[in-house]
């Protein structure tokens, strides 16, 4: 019986260099992979650091302006000495639990600004400079490794200063304590919420001083506005105390592009429609006296040593930017200085400053220069 052959059988395995090559790949491949994920998490971590660093600055520093502002007395010393009687104080803490940390003196009691996870294991360095009746005030923020991780600057100055002194010395070192007079009042601290958004103002709404607590309604475009409530296609009346969102790109006949702004109105004023961008501006702005291309001011006196210089009318204007970025919290009384868009407060009515075609002698504390705005009051 004949034999038979096997039968021929090609397939092998791996030779151990092709597995040992395939897994100097495997290797680089996870180890590129762990590198970019790793690289991933450090730029989100770096940028997470950063914006709680911009948002603990500048929170921070507009509490100090709150708290400096109106005091009468600013005093810049060494963090161990003792607040005097009737003084308040603010300082840095220079050692223990909550060193690097804002304190405050109030009522005889020391007592953090901030809760501790405000911080998130980060401090606070302030290096002031006191310039006559203003401070300028430098502040750092410092991250868990000891490096500054964001800086702000601000100038702030003093309507009620007496007096102000810097007894510390290098302006290169950190001051720790400021002492302050007792007539003003330190805010309550409430740090925001990480989950909060900036509030963005709208052609329908705007913020006060950027808070959202302190919302106005808007009429959007006054041109709009007409087109929408016009009476049998002739035009329509502007309610006094309207608000408007207007002029963005208009371009006066000098080549100045105006900047979108909120207007209030004053007295019912009808107009037709359509309205040209000529007719808005001058509805807003009226028409002042020209002397060889330039406007006429005339110069008028409000106050014993105060003059202001007042646009020469010839057609009134019926309009009046607003001064949006005033501090609703912190509204100073109406005084020589107020400018036309000035808000003012009384109890949790807001009012603004627009004086007529010329002014006149305490002119700002005359009720028919200011006009009410509609405030939508959220949270106080």
């Amino acid at each position: 019986m004949p034999k038979i052959k096997g039968v021929c059988d090609n397939r092998r395995g791996f030779t151990l260099v092709e597995i040992i090559v395939v897994l100097a790949i495997f290797s680089i491949v996870v180890v590129g992979g762990s590198s970019l994920l790793l690289s991933g998490n450090q730029v989100f971590k770096k940028n997470a650091d950063m914006s709680h660093a911009s948002q603990m600055a500048q929170y921070t520093i507009d509490w100090m302006e709150d708290s400096l502002t109106y005091s009468s007395v600013v005093e810049v010393t060494n963090g161990g000495v003792q607040v005097p009687a009737g003084m308040n104080a603010i300082k840095i803490q220079e050692s223990g639990l909550n060193q690097g940390q804002l304190m405050v003196y109030k009522d005889g009691v020391w007592g953090p600004a901030f809760t501790a996870g405000f911080y998130e294991g980060w401090k606070i360095q302030i290096y002031p400079a006191i310039q006559a009746t203003s401070l300028q005030l430098r502040l750092e923020i410092v991250n868990r490794q000891d490096e500054k991780a964001f800086e702000v600057t601000k100038t702030m100055s003093f309507p009620n200063m007496a007096s102000s002194q810097n007894l510390k010395g290098s302006a290169s070192t950190p001051y720790p304590m400021f002492l302050i007079s007792s007539d003003v009042t330190l805010p309550d601290i409430e740090p925001p919420d990480p989950g909060d958004e900036e509030f963005e103002n709208t052609p329908t709404e705007f913020a006060v001083g950027g808070n959202p607590n302190y919302v106005v309604s808007v009429n959007g475009s006054l041109n709009d506005y007409v087109q929408a409530n016009y009476d049998g296609g002739r035009g329509a009346v502007i309610p006094e105390g309207s608000i408007y969102y207007d002029l963005e790109g208009f371009t006066l006949p000098s080549g100045e592009v105006l900047d979108p702004g909120y207007y209030v109105t004053r007295w019912n004023q009808y107009l037709k429609y359509p309205m040209s961008e000529e007719d808005i501006y001058l509805y807003l702005y009226g028409r002042i006296k020209q002397n060889k291309g330039e406007d006429v001011y005339k110069q008028y006196t409000i106050d014993s040593g105060v003059t202001v210089l007042h646009p020469d009318y010839i057609q009134i204007p019926y309009g009046q930017k607003i001064n949006i970025d005033m501090d609703p919290e912190n509204l100073p009384e109406p005084n020589a200085y107020t400018q036309p868009g000035d808000m003012k407060r009384v109890d949790d009515r807001f009012y603004v400053f627009f004086p007529g075609t010329t002014r006149w002698w305490h002119d700002y504390l005359s009720d028919g220069n200011w006009y009410e705005i509609d405030i939508s009051i959220l949270n106080i």
